[in-house]
């Protein structure tokens, strides 16, 4: 799996709407959240001011359960934890990954509302829609890594939808650029690929800094079944629990010939604390051959 506060991706789990008043006061413990908040900040956009709603939770980062600090965090098929740690390794000595998610994100934009008081909102680990006008998102990783950890990377979030009253043109990506010095955020111009312009995520934007984090990339964590290959592809599966009371069960794809995670599918079931339903994901993961080139920072006037 992903390392705790790595992209993001395997370690967030189902957050429902709270509502909607801005802002209150987050309580944080290092990649777990021990209260459910809704967090709502301005943004500028390169047009028009946006309200972006981002929805966040209690726990809002899975962190599997460890017995204690000295035991190994695997267990189970000696053989699949052995191929495991060895395409880790290699997965991690790469300069680049890109993980595209599906199934995990859901977007909204008052797409009826224009100017200034338009709002944007971004929800995570929904079984189904949180709100009837919500549509499903898609997350696209870019990693870039030095010696086998991450340095720097952009995630943007996109509608996969094109039409209707919820699809409309104000559903512009969204981005967020995370790096070890700062983070920032903005929104794709219109008919652009890009962001037209950066904000630094600081005061009640500095939750960016803390659920997206540079992290170690791939590591070994979970209760190992039997491999099991499947024409070129080695998948391996794992299960562990995490901190609100769910089970997952995160199944990867290795690819034989190189060793190289292709991709992953996760499996949360219901939680306990609180309750939310069960949910599944998916994430494609790709290598390029070139490192990225950061994105150059122009901040908003």
């Amino acid at each position: 799996m992903l390392a705790p506060c790595v992209a993001g991706l395997s370690q967030l789990v189902a957050r429902r709407l709270t509502g909607e008043k801005p802002p209150i006061t987050i309580t944080r413990n290092h990649c777990v959240r021990v209260e459910p908040k809704l967090l709502a900040v301005q943004m500028l956009r390169k047009v028009r001011v946006v309200m972006l709603f981002i929805i966040l939770g209690s726990w809002a980062l899975m962190v599997p359960v460890q017995a204690g600090a000295a035991k190994k965090p695997w267990s189970g098929n000696a053989a699949a934890v052995a191929y495991y740690r060895t395409s880790s390794a290699m997965t991690n000595s790469l300069p680049v990954f890109q993980d595209v998610t599906t199934g995990y994100y859901w977007l909204w934009d008052d797409a009826n509302v224009g100017g200034a008081n338009s709002r944007f909102e971004l929800n995570w680990g929904y079984a189904t829609k949180p709100a009837a006008d919500m549509v499903r998102a898609q997350a696209t990783y870019e990693i870039q890594m030095i010696g086998g950890k991450q340095s720097w990377y952009t995630i943007t979030f996109a509608s996969l939808c094109a039409s209707g009253s919820v699809c409309g043109s104000s559903i512009a990506p969204m981005e967020l650029y995370v790096t070890k010095g700062g983070d920032f955020y903005g929104f794709y111009a219109s008919g652009s690929n890009r962001v037209s312009c950066w904000t630094k995520a600081t005061g009640s934007t500095a939750w960016i800094g803390k659920e997206f984090q540079p992290g170690t990339g791939w590591t070994t964590i979970g209760k190992f079944s039997p491999i099991v290959t499947k024409g070129n592809q080695v998948l391996i599966t794992s299960t562990y629990p995490i901190s609100d009371g769910s089970k997952v069960t995160e199944t990867d794809s290795i690819d034989s010939a190189t060793k190289l995670f292709t991709g992953s599918t996760y499996h949360v079931s219901r939680s306990t604390k609180p309750v939310y339903a069960p949910f599944s994901y998916s994430v494609v993961e790709t290598h390029p051959s070139t490192t990225l080139t950061a994105p150059t920072v122009s901040l908003c006037s």
